[in-house]
Parts: C-alpha cells; structure tokens; sequence
C-alpha cells in the first residue's frame, strides 16, 4: 500500500521557560542530540518501508496447456475458485502425465516502484487413491509463457484436498519481476500430475490454486537543512528550529 508520510517542520522552540537554550549546550551535544534525532527518524522511516503481502488471490482463468505430459485435463476453469468442482485427469499407467492447467489473472495491484521479494503459490489437490500421483511440474507463469524453474514437491497427493505450497515470499522463481509483471493478467502459474504407482484408474483432481505476493513498497530518501535563526546565534523566545522537512 501507499503511504502519505510525512515528517513536516520537526521543532525545537526556545521558549522563556525553557531551562536550557538549545543554542548554549556543548557542541558534542547538540551532535549527540541531532544523531540521535535522525536515528530515530531512519526507524520509523524503516517500519514503513517493510515488507508486505498482498493475496493470497484466485486466478480468473484457467486452460488446459498441453506444453507437457499428454493427459488433458477436463474442467481446467474450475480451479478458480475453492469450492470442491475440481478439474480432473484420468491417468492408467505408471510415470503417464498430464498436461498442465496453466492459471492467469489474478487481479493483483502492486504498486509503482515497489521490489517484489518473493511469491507463493499454494495448489489445492487431490487423487482417488492415496498416494498414488504428485506434482510432476509446478511452474510459475511469466507474460504467458510457463516458466523454466520447476518447485514440484516430492509429497504424494493424497486423497483429501489440501493447498501444497510452492516457492515462498523470498523466492522468485528463478525470474525478474516489476510490479507490472505481476499485476498483468498473463501472470500466473502451472502445474501437472504424474502418476506414481501401477494402476489403470485413478483420478488426479485440483480444487483451486491461489498466489501470495510479497514485496517492498518504493521508498523516499529523508532529507533536510538546519537552519539558524534569520543567519544569528540566538533564536529567541517563541521561535523554532526547523530540522527536517520530508514529503512521500
């Protein structure tokens, strides 16, 4: 999300009930004190411009690609939404795979000039019989092109439906993103099925799929003057010291 941040006109008034004028202190001081000042402003500054996760969301598309594997899968456009109508493959003999059901569209926002620091992509699957298929890709989806870099899990499927984690919010897939990458329709993500164990019929399914993205809003440098009162050494009763003036 954007911030309106501001640290606007930071004052030290010298007033008459003032015990001690900041203008009289030791010099080491004054450096101590304005040190500790600008520290302190860097912190808040930091807390604003720490990570953040936008999603998990849900694709609006989702096709049959037929880029690997030779099992086509049937109702690909049911994983959009987690609501147990599954896409579906029939697979009938060991290491048969199926195409992939490529995901896009996933109404993502990123802001401009934010730093994309990782993304997570959780499928939702299962199979007819426990143990007896897996991932055999899990890709991410670039511009509409599927990716290189595989993040396929070992973990058989079982026979419930459950979200199986691929990649993470510091992992980025082997890929340079911007905020446009993502917030495109064509991004998105890849997966397909293998079946691991000797058996004429058994059904892969997958319910949904959904992507966390997590990243670095762009930030703006604090900068500023300290000025002396209208160019002489006292400042007098009531009037301030301007420190820092910042606008994001």
């Amino acid at each position: 999300a954007d911030f309106l941040f501001f640290i606007n006109c930071v004052k030290i008034r010298n007033t008459e009930k003032t015990h001690m004028k900041f203008h009289k202190l030791p010099k080491p001081l004054k450096i101590l004190l304005l040190t500790a000042l600008v520290i302190a402003l860097f912190i808040l500054f930091l807390k604003f411009a720490s990570a953040t996760d936008q999603g998990p969301n849900f694709p609006s598309t989702a096709v049959n690609d037929t880029g690997t594997g030779t099992i086509t899968w049937t109702n690909p456009g049911n994983v959009t939404v987690s609501d147990n109508v599954r896409a579906t493959a029939t697979l009938i003999q060991l290491s048969e795979v199926t195409n992939y059901i490529k995901a896009t569209n996933f109404g993502f926002s990123i802001p401009t000039g934010a730093t994309i620091n990782g993304i997570l992509v959780e499928w939702e699957v299962s199979v007819s019989k426990d143990d007896n298929a897996k991932d055999s890709a899990a890709r991410i989806v670039k511009g509409g092109t599927i990716g290189s870099t595989d993040k396929s899990s070992a973990t058989a499927w079982s026979t419930i439906d459950s979200f199986r984690s691929h990649g993470s919010s510091s992992d980025l897939w082997g890929e340079t993103w911007t905020p446009a990458d993502i917030n495109s329709s064509s991004f998105g993500a890849a997966i397909s099925a293998v079946e691991i164990v000797d058996d004429p019929d058994i059904t892969v399914r997958v319910d949904s799929v959904r992507i966390t993205v997590t990243y670095t809003a762009a930030t703006t440098s604090i900068s500023g003057t300290v000025y002396t009162d209208e160019g002489t050494t006292t400042i007098g009763a009531g009037r301030t010291k301007y420190l820092f003036s910042a606008l994001q």
